[in-house]
């Protein structure tokens, strides 16, 4: 159960909040997740709670499991924990669609597989990392 403010949400309002910009149009979030695990759900459930009112989320592991236009307006990759050997591979093929990614947040501490990657896109080189620790 969550106590407090949750690390991720106060990193959410402050990147993307009302508050702290205006934004003509609701942030975009993609979550790199199985839909059908069951865990999937538990993390989706949260977000919401997290998240800004008019965000959209779209969770999904391929290109084609997402809108295109999503896609290419997301401001947000989210990185499940739970996810086999092929992960790099498969987040590799979202990242030259995502031109308007601002932040890319891992729920696992492990993020050097994917140092590569994202240094190696345009958008995402420039987009912060951060990591679930301890």
């Amino acid at each position: 159960r969550l106590r407090g403010p949750h690390p991720v949400g106060l990193l959410f309002c402050s990147c993307f909040g009302q508050k702290s910009m205006a934004r003509s149009a609701p942030l975009r979030v993609l979550f790199h997740v199985a839909p059908a695990e069951p865990y999937a759900l538990r993390f989706q459930e949260r977000l919401h709670r997290i998240l800004p009112a008019d965000a959209e989320l779209q969770l999904g592991l391929t290109l084609s499991e997402f809108s295109p236009k999503f896609v290419q307006s997301a401001e947000v990759l989210l990185l499940s924990p739970y996810i086999g050997g092929d992960t790099v591979k498969k987040v590799a093929t979202l990242l030259p669609e995502m031109s308007q990614l601002r932040w890319v947040h891992s729920f696992t501490a492990g993020v050097d597989a994917f140092l590569e990657i994202l240094r190696s896109h345009e958008a995402s080189a420039k987009a912060p990392l951060t990591n679930a620790k301890g």
